[in-house]
């Protein structure tokens, strides 16, 4: 094996796959630096002793490639369901050296929540402009397992009361510098971000 294959990515890294990424206008943010700074972010909120993370909508890889980067310990899915946008991630994670550890599916959450794939076995949801907090709290209690997390970007303001509508399943455990955390309860009853349960039709990852 030569040496690139052992390399470990680094920022400069980072920063050069994520401006491909910018130049074929998946990621539309004129400040690459500061949004890869935000993201980082991301990477602290991430509970340590967490060892699987999906990334909701992972576009054209923020926060998700900076996670990877900052955080090697951890086994992601990349869920993207616009399948250009799949395709560039897989050539991300090829070119950072992370498909040792990264998988990309190129599906909409919606099929993994019809199929009961990959239901409840990860410990962590990251997502970035995924959606309304019901349609992100409904996808992230899929894949989360108990007591699992939610990384989620809040906008400019935000106190968090917007994740009132996910109570009691998701509690709003911290928001700092535009980022909240929210711990999944499991319910014990039907509700409407409970997850399906299929452990029979459950893919594994």
């Amino acid at each position: 094996m030569t040496d690139s294959e052992f390399h470990l990515p680094d920022r400069g890294d980072l920063t050069e796959a994520l401006r491909i990424a910018q130049r074929l206008g998946v990621i539309s943010a004129r400040d690459l630096e500061a949004e890869i700074t935000h993201c980082e972010r991301f990477a602290a909120a991430v509970p340590r002793g967490t060892s699987m993370l999906v990334d909701l909508g992972s576009g054209g890889g923020l926060p998700a490639l900076v996670i990877a980067v900052l955080r090697p310990e951890i086994s992601m899915v990349l869920v993207e369901r616009r399948e250009k946008r799949a395709d560039l991630l897989r050539r991300q994670v090829i070119r950072l050296n992370l498909a040792n550890r990264l998988i990309v599916e190129g599906v909409d959450s919606d099929a993994h929540r019809s199929s009961g794939r990959l239901s409840g076995q990860f410990d962590a949801v990251t997502a970035r402009s995924f959606g309304t907090p019901e349609a992100t709290a409904r996808a992230a209690a899929h894949y989360l397992r108990d007591g699992g997390t939610l990384v989620v970007s809040e906008p400019p303001g935000s106190t968090g009361d917007r994740w009132r509508v996910a109570e009691p399943e998701f509690t709003l455990e911290s928001l700092e510098h535009g980022i909240a955390s929210l711990r999944w309860n499991t319910p014990t009853h039907d509700t409407g971000v409970s997850r399906e349960t299929r452990s029979d039709q459950e893919g594994h990852f």
